[in-house]
This record gives C-alpha cells, sequence and structure tokens, in this order.
C-alpha cells in the first residue's frame, strides 16, 4: 500500500527492524512529545474469516506499549517483553484505519509498565496492558526525546 490516504501527520515506521516488517507498513506520529502509532487493515492482516488477526494487533501492540515507555523515558531503547495481557472488543475490518492511544503507566529501575487501546472507526477494538524490561544500563543511554526519533532513523 501506498502512503495515499494516510492522515496528516503520519509517516511511515521504519522497517528492517525483523518481525516488525511482518504487519508492515505501519505509521507513527509525534503527539505532546508521545508516539501514536497506526496502520491500515490489508489482506495480509487478515485472518481466513476476513478479519484482522489477533497476531497482528499483540504485535503492534507489543511495539505501541513499549513505544509509550521508551517516550516517558527519553530514550529509544530495546524493550523486551516480559508480559502482555489482551482484550479482544470488536474485529478490525478490511480497509479499517487503526489507532493505538497508549500511556506508559510506570517505570522502576528494571521495568516498565504500559496500557492502551487499538482504536478503529467504530470505537475500541482491542485493548492491552504489558510488562517490558529496561535496560540494565539505562542510565548510561543517551538521551533521544520522543520528538527527535524521526531524526534518528
Amino acid at each position: 500500500m501506498s502512503d495515499a490516504g494516510v492522515p496528516e501527520g503520519f509517516v511511515a515506521f521504519p522497517r528492517g527492524y525483523g518481525f516488525n516488517d511482518a504487519i508492515a507498513p505501519l505509521y507513527y506520529r509525534m503527539v505532546d512529545n508521545a508516539p501514536e502509532f497506526a496502520f491500515r487493515v490489508e489482506k495480509h492482516h487478515c485472518n481466513p474469516i476476513g478479519i484482522c488477526h489477533g497476531g497482528v494487533f499483540m504485535t503492534f501492540m507489543d511495539i505501541a506499549l513499549s513505544g509509550a515507555i521508551c517516550a516517558s523515558l527519553g530514550k529509544l531503547v530495546a524493550t523486551p517483553t516480559i508480559s502482555m495481557a489482551f482484550d479482544f472488543l470488536a474485529g478490525g475490518q478490511l480497509g479499517d484505519w487503526l489507532r493505538a492511544e497508549v500511556q506508559s503507566v510506570h517505570t522502576t529501575r528494571r521495568l516498565g509498565f504500559a496500557s492502551g487501546l487499538v482504536v478503529g472507526p467504530s470505537g475500541p477494538v482491542a485493548r492491552a496492558n504489558g510488562c517490558f524490561r529496561l535496560p540494565s544500563n539505562l542510565q548510561d543511554m543517551p538521551e533521544l526525546p520522543a520528538a527527535s526519533w524521526g531524526a534518528a532513523q
């Protein structure tokens, strides 16, 4: 899919990050120094009954929740997932623009917690919360505020 029909302000999420590319194209934009992720449901996102596959939702939210934690820390770092709880509320239909509304809830020295919703044209379609491991050398990692993420790619 081309970038035609992508809402204003969204830019393509970079490719070349392994499994993330399986659900590409993804998009993001910065809103108040926090990332907002989105994608349009395409045929390769759908399961045999024609709705967005649950694994796509979960991968998408894994990326978005991690992004919320990184934005709250002001550092773009790897945050492996420890656990993620997920509720499917409605089906994502072919052609729907789905957007993640996420927030970092709390961070400790070694853990980050985030939650959020996947929102479609008719409202929420999924919700998730997760726990992510922070790097042991986080204090040594360079600051990279969310507003400058696009420049880092």
